[in-house]
């Protein structure tokens, strides 16, 4: 059977849109909780994850970082006909835009000495997918090549369902809630702008 193919990527603003909205290259914000709150937290709705340290953050579900924004490596560089970097440097004359790539993660620190708290606390850290790595004349044509290497590796997504919202008001996530009640109390909730007149 085959899989609904949902995006055609046929130049770099495809490209470009496809990778920033794909769910497995977006990494939810997160911030640093008091472990007493996390509890608390938990039960009203909110995301809380905890190391095996003790440390709890509570992540964003409308929130992301975008891989394509913070972990893209671009490297321009000189190659020979058959697209390699020769030792002959007389015989590199072709430029070439070669991008690394890789999705964004929370993982732990690991040390070496035992001595440390590495292995018990997890950070933000940039991944390379060997399997992404790919080049082209141009950035617009190995955009589009990292694209459809990542359609191929990582599959398509109904743009449908991204980016994540709450929709129906009854049903909203604890954060939307939050933010409306917010909104109301700083006079923002139901405005209607008023027109500029000139």
């Amino acid at each position: 059977m085959t899989k609904k193919r949902y995006h055609k990527i046929g130049n770099a603003h495809d490209a470009w849109w496809f990778l920033y909205y794909h769910p497995k290259l977006q990494l939810r914000e997160r911030l640093e909780i008091k472990p007493e709150d996390a509890g608390k937290m938990e039960a009203e709705g909110y995301i809380i994850t905890r190391d095996t340290g003790g440390k709890c953050y509570k992540e964003y579900r409308h929130n992301f970082r975008h891989a394509v924004e913070h972990n893209l490596d671009i490297h321009y560089t000189y190659v020979n006909d058959k697209g390699r970097i020769d030792d002959d440097r007389s015989k590199n004359v072709v430029m070439e835009c070669w991008l690394e790539f890789g999705p964004e993660e929370y993982m732990y620190w690991y040390g070496t000495d035992g001595n440390n708290d590495w292995d018990t606390e997890t950070a933000r850290m940039s991944t390379h997918d060997p399997r992404l790595d790919c080049g082209g004349p141009s950035f617009d044509v190995a955009l589009v090549r990292l694209a459809k290497l990542v359609r191929k590796h990582y599959g398509d997504y109904d743009p449908n369902n991204y980016p994540r919202r709450c929709k129906h008001v009854a049903r909203a996530c604890v954060e939307c809630r939050e933010l409306r009640r917010w909104m109301k109390k700083q006079g923002l909730e139901g405005k209607k702008k008023k027109p500029v007149l000139s």
